[in-house]
């Protein structure tokens, strides 16, 4: 499966990621898949009975595939249903000038930021969590910068970059992590300067 991003062209896909669940089921997939509804259900710690009704929004709105692989050995005969998701990556940041997807893909970015918050937070003091050195695993930045054309080509370029690497299995899984960032212009000052011009 490729890692180059799959762009969600529909209102009701960019809502999937609204839902933590369906998000959470959709990277899984990505990450893992394919996989059967039970191993899904174990993986998100998700009754399988409370599962199907998410695994129907997101075989409906395209974002999800349901394959039948043969079943072998003592088990064989009927086979079983496996999940995938359509692409490696999901790319929202494309359809952000379409009309009507801008708020929305605004509220997914909401969801994904409070989401890798409580990552953050249920990772702090964990024995597992390493601070410091190479192997580093929890950490946080946030900054603001003017850059240059130039400059935020390299940022982009590095980012694609981040993306690819953290989105290519390599054959040795570890600890499963989490990763998010967001870019944007600071535009507050902007609105400020909208408002006192109405009066």
């Amino acid at each position: 499966m490729s890692t180059k991003p799959f762009h969600v062209g529909t209102k009701r896909q960019i809502a999937t990621f609204l839902n933590p669940t369906r998000s959470d089921i959709y990277q899984r997939l990505a990450l893992f898949g394919p996989l059967s509804a039970r191993q899904i259900a174990e993986a998100i710690e998700l009754p399988v009975t409370a599962l199907y009704h998410h695994l129907k929004y997101l075989l409906r709105v395209g974002l999800v595939v349901a394959v039948e692989e043969p079943r072998v050995g003592k088990s064989s005969g009927r086979p079983a249903l496996v999940y995938d998701a359509i692409g490696r990556v999901v790319g929202l940041s494309t359809e952000i000038d379409k009309p009507g997807h801008g708020d929305l893909v605004s509220k997914a970015a909401r969801s994904a930021a409070v989401q890798a918050s409580r990552d953050f937070k249920a990772a702090v003091g964990e024995p597992l969590s390493e601070f410091e050195g190479r192997l580093k695993n929890i950490g946080f930045f946030r900054t603001l910068f003017s850059p240059s054309p130039r400059k935020l080509a390299r940022v982009n370029a590095l980012l694609d970059e981040l993306r690819e690497l953290t989105s290519t299995p390599d054959g040795k899984s570890g600890q499963l992590m989490t990763i998010a960032w967001f870019t944007s212009p600071v535009v507050r000052g902007r609105r400020k300067r909208r408002r006192s011009g109405r009066r």
